[in-house]
C-alpha cells in the first residue's frame, strides 16, 4: 500500500506537546500550590481538584507521544486534543466574564492551549488531505493478488457475472440495510450473478444475521481492492450532511437495523460492481454514505 510520509515537523510538534503535557502535569500534581504563588493568587481550599486537572492533562502526553509516529493515521488523538484547547479558552472567558477567576489565571491557557492551535489545526488539515488522497492501482494486478473466502483470487472470483459488494463497516446503519436488501433479493440475484462482498473486517456474525454468512468475501483492511476500485474516503459532507442524519434516522430507529461498533476506517465510502471476465462492466460509486442501491435493478445489464 502507498503510503504518503508526513512531514517531520509534525511529529516534533506533537513529541513537544508530549512533552509539555508531561512536565506540567508533573508539576501541578507535585507542587499545586505554586502556579498560584507565581500568578500572585491566592491558593484555592480544592486544591487536590486542581491536582487531578494537572495529572489528566499529563495523560494526554501518552496520545500525542503515539501519534507523533503516525500524525496521519492517529488524528483522532489531536483532533480530541485540538478541541480541547479550543474549549479550554473559551470556559476561561466565561470564567472571568463572571468573575469566577482572575484574568491573570488566562496564562495557563496561553501556554496550555492557544500556542498549539495552529500546529494543531495544520496537523489536522494535513491528515484530511492525505487521507483524502487517493492512488489509483491496476485492477487486474489487485484482484489477481487478493484472496477470496474460498482460497482463490479475486480474479479468478470474477471471470463469470460477478456483484461485488463494497461496505464500510458492519457498524454502520446503512451497511446493514444494505445487507437486509442483499438478504432479500439475493435468490433473484443469484439467478444472473453471483454475489462477492468486500468488507474492511470479517464480521460472521454480522453476515450471519442477515444470512449472508455463506457467500464468498474479500477481508481488505488495507483497502487495496477499493483504491482499485476507485472508491475513496468520504468529506465530511458525504458522511455527516444532514441527509445521512435523516436517513441514519429511518434506517436505525425506524427500520430497526440499529448501530455498531465502528471497526476499520470509519471514512470509507462504499460502492456495488458489476464484474464479467475480471472486468468491471457497471459502477456505482455512493455520492453519499447513506445512499442505497437497489442491487436487484443493478445487476440488470443492456447488452449493446
Amino acid at each position: 500500500m502507498n503510503h504518503v510520509k508526513h512531514p517531520r515537523w509534525m511529529s516534533y510538534t506533537l513529541l513537544a506537546a508530549a512533552l509539555y503535557n508531561a512536565l506540567w502535569g508533573l508539576w501541578v500534581g507535585l507542587f499545586p500550590k505554586m502556579s498560584f504563588d507565581l500568578l500572585g493568587m491566592e491558593a484555592p481550599k480544592y486544591l487536590p481538584l486542581w491536582q487531578s486537572v494537572g495529572l489528566m492533562v499529563g495523560c494526554y502526553a501518552i496520545g500525542y507521544f503515539l501519534a507523533a509516529f503516525d500524525p496521519y493515521k492517529l488524528w483522532g488523538i489531536v483532533l480530541v486534543g485540538f478541541i480541547g484547547k479550543v474549549l479550554g479558552p473559551l470556559g476561561m472567558v466565561y470564567a472571568v466574564a463572571t468573575d469566577q477567576l482572575p484574568l491573570a489565571f488566562a496564562w495557563n491557557n496561553i501556554t496550555n492551549d492557544v500556542i498549539w492551535w495552529i500546529p494543531f489545526f495544520l496537523i489536522l488539515r494535513g491528515a484530511y488531505q492525505h487521507n483524502l488522497a487517493f492512488v489509483p492501482r491496476e485492477l487486474q494486478i489487485t484482484l489477481e493478488q487478493t484472496q477470496t473466502s474460498r482460497g482463490r483470487s479475486l480474479w479468478q472470483a470474477t471471470q463469470g457475472k460477478t456483484l461485488l459488494v463494497a461496505l464500510r463497516h458492519s457498524g454502520c446503519t446503512f451497511c446493514r440495510e444494505t445487507m437486509a436488501e442483499l438478504q432479500a433479493k439475493r435468490q433473484t440475484i443469484e439467478s444472473s450473478h453471483q454475489i462477492i462482498l468486500l468488507l474492511l473486517e470479517d464480521d460472521p456474525a454480522m453476515l450471519g444475521k442477515f444470512g449472508l454468512h455463506d457467500l464468498e468475501r474479500v477481508v481488505d483492511p488495507d483497502k487495496q481492492v477499493y483504491a482499485a476500485l476507485e472508491l475513496r474516503r468520504g468529506t465530511i459532507g458525504q458522511l455527516f450532511g444532514l441527509a445521512s442524519w435523516l436517513r441514519g434516522f429511518e434506517a436505525g430507529i425506524v427500520r430497526g437495523h440499529g448501530l455498531g461498533w465502528m471497526h476499520g476506517d470509519g471514512l470509507q465510502m462504499p460502492g456495488s460492481f458489476l464484474l464479467d471476465h475480471g472486468q468491471v462492466i457497471k459502477a456505482h460509486r455512493h455520492k453519499v454514505a447513506s445512499e442505497q442501491l437497489d442491487h436487484e435493478a443493478f445487476c440488470q445489464v443492456r447488452v449493446g
